[in-house]
């Protein structure tokens, strides 16, 4: 087949999706079209989908100010999840001292990815205190017209904490293995998937074999619902700016605790969706990380640099 035959079968079959949309759908693809024609009228170079998906994110600012958009009612599914669990499954952890006796500086120079782990469990009491200091409700504030509204560790937009944090229990001190919802406002685990997910993660992750020997597996799950009722298409932009906040706040956190940990983004979106049970595009796992104790001391690490 020609390119001219190529370009004309794409032609007739993008025609022939766009003519069994409905007129609420149309309005998204006229979206789409506008912003590849601008990155075509810019000449800036070749019209590639992330300079679309950028003209999209550009364009979007305008919900803002459309009247039929503007909204600043939170969603009653979100309003829930700035309470506790009440779930009678949820699993209780410890309340631990959160202080520490270490310089920010000092945790800030020792922070690396560590992808190497002691084939021991991890500790109930460091765990909970990882999650707590990374994750864990840590003040509050009222706001779009309700009460105490969690505030936590890390920065988001408009302190709506766009995600929910999932944890792949592998090898913790009391903790069966699956996978559990963290309640970042109770402090407590949800159980979601009992049983070893080791094998099944290797299926769904490349080139990080060493993610079996992680005693857990921190999953960061964007939440559409969470943002889109305010900010609408530009929302899916600034969700992934409250993911790699929250990310570092791990990293610190668990670098100050002498934990190593490593961030992975290399797996198969579909896959890993449907293996944690998430429909893919209101919810969708964002990036995950491994933490445990290292296997070669951060200090001694830090001597041989």
């Amino acid at each position: 087949m020609s390119n001219m035959e190529l370009s004309e079968s794409i032609r007739n079959e993008i025609i022939s999706q766009i003519s069994n949309c409905q007129p609420e759908e149309l309005t998204s693809v006229k979206e789409f079209i506008e912003s590849m024609r601008e990155v075509s009228e810019s000449r800036i170079g070749e019209v590639t989908l992330c300079r679309i998906i950028q003209r999209l994110f550009a364009r979007s600012v305008n919900e803002f100010f459309s009247a039929e958009h503007v909204s600043m009612q939170m969603t009653r599914e979100r309003i829930l999840r700035y309470r506790a669990s009440t779930s009678p499954d949820r699993i209780n952890l410890p309340i631990i001292d959160m202080s520490l006796d270490v310089a920010f500086d000092d945790v800030v120079a020792s922070r690396r990815s560590i992808r190497d782990y002691l084939a021991r469990p991890l500790s109930i009491e460091s765990f909970s205190t990882l999650l707590k200091r990374s994750f864990g409700k840590n003040g509050c504030e009222d706001g779009y017209g309700i009460r105490d509204i969690p505030l936590y560790p890390y920065p988001s937009m408009g302190g709506l904490s766009s995600f929910d944090i999932g944890i792949v229990v592998q090898n913790v001190e009391s903790i069966p293995c699956g996978y559990y919802r963290y309640d970042q406002v109770g402090h407590a685990l949800e159980p979601i998937i009992s049983g070893d997910m080791r094998l099944a993660l290797q299926d769904v992750t490349f080139e990080s074999e060493w993610l079996m020997y992680a005693p857990i597996i921190v999953v960061v799950v964007n939440n559409a619902h969470a943002f889109t009722w305010k900010y609408h298409t530009r929302g899916y932009r600034m969700a992934h700016i409250d993911v790699g906040a929250a990310i570092q706040s791990l990293y610190l956190s668990a670098c100050s605790m002498e934990l190593g940990c490593c961030a992975v983004a290399g797996f198969l979106d579909d896959s890993i969706n449907g293996l944690l049970g998430y429909d893919g595009l209101d919810q969708y796992v964002s990036i995950i990380a491994g933490v445990g104790e290292p296997a070669i001391p951060l200090l001694a690490r830090g001597a041989q640099r």
